[in-house]
């Protein structure tokens, strides 16, 4: 029996070596910190179980007003939805580590009591299903891929909520700026009223004039209180990306609108970029090579139960003997009487057991595979694999589409933003201060005048709508490229430069210049 029952034990030393992979998933939150990073081009970092280290880090970030990255900070560090995303891949850990194990021994155990009484009839089994010995490495490589998969996921909508608390930032700046320009604007109609006035009592205006300066003031309350809601609303959209329960009317923005840049990036060149940056491609290549995993896997399983085992059986032998021993029946019939009420005599004889015996040796449990050899599940997986193909080759169309509108509107944007500043604003101050002074000479209508300055303000409300698109496009251009803007610059200058260097070699003009000669 010994050979066996160490069979047996190794099998259990197996599994309980098996069980002892690591569940913690800290490792795998620090990988999905990484590939953010890569997407936004700023240190992350993620506390999904530590809900005291987020709050501290919160409140640290909030005390003395937030910049545009440490929106994105707290949004990763507090966002709910984002903190549900991370825990996927605690998910993906615990299905990693249960790939690797081997499924639990079945032990058997059958008494049988005999009918005369007596020892009982004993049988055990220990048995161990070894088809996942060749089964286990193929499961464990697909969840491998499972995980990586997991991971890139998890970051990408990271870096999704992240591009959207970017946007919210602008966007509050926004409002909060043309919530300003209202403020102005009703102060400019409110000196329009006194100046109609001002001209009335000189004898050189009317009450039509007034009136009209008063009908502007109202409509200029009128979209200063619109402007006001818009800012509250956008805080409160600001809040929730952050994870903020409260609106964010108390938190103070530090950072301001950006700047225009005349670099031009083409739909080629950000394409170029996409296809080795995008977290989201990547994720989908990965969720592939799963799916082909998978489909290993399944083709490994035509055998599903390969059951090997020791078992045992104790027989409980007997023997007839007059002596003290067991007690047995031995039976006689005898039919008395007319026939119809028949006598049954039984007479009892002692018996008692010789010896026991234990019958031992190996057992063997097979799955034949004549009605299911696994062809449904492998012909699934080999659809998911032909599905996961597809999905990338859309996400693929996707980004060559979304590289050219989001270049095309970055550099519109740019140029919107370079027109109001450059050309239409000082155009209409030019005409507003020349309004004002003809109407106080008379030779013009007060209705110039209001109209001049109502085109002022408008012009400076679209150089600040101007300057929030350019900065939304700066956000599509990053996500369409999957990495930050000054990376973007950086290899777009490579490649603008790459592709100049043999058009200089070609006309013979040197690509380099001693130390001494560059300004």
């Amino acid at each position: 029996m010994k050979r066996p029952f160490r069979f047996s034990a190794s099998l259990l030393a197996m599994v309980t070596f098996c069980g002892c992979a690591s569940l913690e998933p800290g490792r795998d939150y620090e990988r999905a910190a990484q590939h953010v990073e890569s997407a936004l081009g700023e240190p992350v970092s993620f506390y999904p179980e530590d809900e005291s280290a987020i709050r501290r880090r919160v409140d640290e970030l909030l005390q003395e007003g937030l910049t545009v990255r440490e929106a994105v900070q707290v949004c990763l560090l507090n966002n709910p939805r984002v903190q549900a995303e991370l825990l996927k891949i605690g998910v993906a850990r615990a299905d990693l580590v249960q790939s690797g194990l081997l499924s639990n021994p079945a032990l058997s155990f059958a008494p049988r009591w005999p009918d005369g009484g007596g020892l009982s009839n004993l049988q055990l089994g220990l048995a161990q299903n070894i088809a996942e010995l060749w089964q286990i490495p193929f499961r464990r490589r697909a969840a491998e891929r499972d995980l990586d998969r997991t991971l890139l996921e998890v970051a990408s909508h990271a870096s999704a909520t992240a591009y959207q608390a970017r946007l919210a930032y602008y966007r509050v700046l926004r409002d909060e700026r043309a919530s300003g320009i209202a403020k102005e604007n009703e102060a400019l109609t409110a000196r329009l009223v006194d100046l109609a006035v001002g001209r009335r009592d000189a004898g050189a205006g009317s009450d039509v004039d007034i009136q009209w300066a008063r009908a502007q003031r109202a409509d200029a309350k009128l979209r200063s209180a619109n402007a006001a809601l818009a800012v509250v609303e956008s805080h409160a959209e600001f809040s929730r990306l952050l994870g903020l329960t409260a609106a964010s009317t108390g938190v103070t923005l530090v950072d301001s609108l950006p700047q225009t840049s005349s670099l031009a990036i083409t739909p080629f060149e950000l394409l170029d970029i996409a296809r080795h940056a995008r977290l989201d491609l990547k994720a989908a290549a990965m969720a592939v090579e799963s799916a082909a995993a998978r489909v290993d896997y399944e083709r490994s399983r035509l055998i599903k139960s390969f059951e090997l085992g020791v078992s045992a059986e104790r027989n409980a032998q007997w023997s007839k003997s007059r002596g003290a021993g067991g007690l047995g029946l031995e039976g006689s019939a005898e039919i008395t009487g007319d026939g119809l009420a028949p006598s049954v005599s039984i007479t009892p004889q002692s018996r008692e057991p010789s010896r026991n015996e234990w019958v031992v040796g190996p057992s063997l449990n097979v799955e034949l595979p004549i009605f299911d050899q696994n062809q449904a599940q492998i012909a699934k997986a080999e659809f998911v694999h032909r599905q996961a193909t597809k999905l990338t080759e859309a996400i693929e169309r996707d980004v060559q589409r979304d590289a050219y509108t989001a270049s095309a509107r970055l550099k519109t944007a740019a140029e919107n933003a370079r027109l109001f500043r450059e050309e239409i604003i000082p155009l209409r101050e030019r005409v507003s201060t020349l309004g004002e002074d003809t109407y106080r000479a008379g030779r013009t209508t007060f209705l110039a005048v209001v109209q001049a300055q109502q085109t002022l303000q408008d012009a400076r409300a679209g150089l600040i709508g101007a300057l929030e698109a350019y900065a939304a496009a700066l956000v599509e251009v990053e996500r369409v490229a999957g990495c930050p803007y000054n990376r973007i610059v950086q290899l777009t200058l490579k490649a603008q430069t790459d592709r100049e260097q043999p058009r200089l070699l070609d006309s013979g003009v040197p690509t380099s210049m001693p130390a001494e000669a560059v300004p």
